[in-house]
C-alpha cells in the first residue's frame, strides 16, 4: 500500500493514518480536503468520507419488489431478513412481506428462520437453489430472500433473479458483519459488484464499526444503508446518515488527538 506522497504528508494525514483510515482512501480524497496544519483538513475529510459512505436515501433500499439478502455465513443474513419485514411492517407496509429461505439442499437448514417468522406473525417458506430462482409466492408484499453464503450459489441465484426481475424491482443487500477484515470486504465487492449491492453493517452489538471497514467501503464505492446488531430481532434497524457517520469519524479523531496528547 502506498503512502500518501510527500507534499501531502501533513500533520493531518499523519492524524488520519493514526486513526485507523487507510492511506489509500488518503491519497483517493487528498485533493477533496484541505491539507493544512489546522483543523480545516480534518473536517474536509469527515464531510468527503461520509458522503461517500453514506446512502442518501436508506428506505430506498427496502423498496423493491424482491429484497435479495447475501454475504458471508455467520454475517447475520437470516436475521437482517426477518429484522427488514419487522421494519417494513412498523412502516405500516399495505401488504404483509413474505419471506423466503434458499438452501443448497433439500434438508437446509431454515429453522431459524421459520421461527422468526412466527414470532413476526409472517409467512415463509423454503426454495432449493439447484432448482433455481425466481421463487413465485402467493404475496403481493415484498419478497425477501436469505440466500446461502457460499458466493457461486448467491451470484447464480442473483443472476436468476435478475433475468426475471426489473431492475428497480430487485434489491440486493450485502449483510456485511462489523469487525470484518478489508480482505473480506475487498473479495465480497470483486463478487458481488455488478449486482450493485448496499451494504447493511451487522453484527453491532458485538464489535464496533471501524476505520478500517470505513476506508474499504469508501474505496470500493459500497455505501452504507443500515446499521444493526446480530441476535436480537426487536434491536432496530437504524438508518446509516451521513450525519452519524460523521460523528463517529470525528469522535475517533479527537480520540486519537487525545492520545497523542497524553503521550
Amino acid at each position: 500500500v502506498a503512502l500518501p506522497s510527500a507534499n501531502v504528508f501533513s500533520l493531518t494525514s499523519r492524524k488520519l493514518l493514526a486513526a485507523g483510515f487507510s492511506a489509500n482512501l488518503i491519497n483517493l480524497l487528498g485533493a477533496g480536503f484541505d491539507e493544512n496544519l489546522s483543523q480545516n483538513g480534518t473536517v474536509g475529510f469527515v464531510d468527503a468520507v461520509a458522503s461517500r459512505v453514506a446512502m442518501e436515501n436508506p428506505m430506498q433500499a427496502l423498496a423493491a419488489r424482491r429484497i435479495a439478502i447475501i454475504g458471508p455465513a455467520g454475517g447475520g443474513r437470516t436475521i437482517l431478513a426477518a429484522k427488514i419485514a419487522a421494519h417494513l411492517l412498523a412502516q405500516g407496509t399495505e401488504n404483509r412481506p413474505f419471506l423466503i429461505g434458499v438452501n443448497e439442499g433439500p434438508f437446509g437448514g431454515d429453522g431459524k428462520l421459520r421461527t422468526l417468522a412466527k414470532i413476526l406473525d409472517l409467512q415463509v417458506d423454503t426454495a432449493t437453489a439447484k432448482l433455481g430462482l425466481p421463487y413465485i409466492s402467493a404475496s403481493s408484499g415484498t419478497e425477501i430472500f436469505d440466500l446461502p453464503s457460499r458466493p457461486e450459489v448467491a451470484v447464480r441465484l442473483l443472476q436468476d433473479l435478475q433475468r426475471e426481475t426489473r431492475a428497480d424491482d430487485l434489491q440486493v443487500i450485502l449483510a456485511l458483519p462489523a469487525g470484518a477484515s478489508s480482505h473480506m470486504i475487498s473479495q465480497l465487492h470483486s463478487i458481488y459488484a455488478k449486482f450493485d449491492p448496499v451494504v447493511v453493517l451487522t453484527r453491532l452489538d458485538e464489535c464496533d464499526l471501524t476505520p478500517r471497514e470505513i476506508s474499504m467501503l469508501a474505496e470500493t464505492g459500497l455505501q452504507l444503508a443500515w446499521l444493526t446488531g446480530a441476535n436480537n430481532l426487536i434491536e432496530p434497524l437504524v438508518p446509516a446518515k451521513k450525519e452519524t457517520l460523521k460523528a463517529y469519524i470525528s469522535q475517533r479523531l479527537e480520540q486519537v488527538g487525545h492520545l497523542n496528547g497524553a503521550a
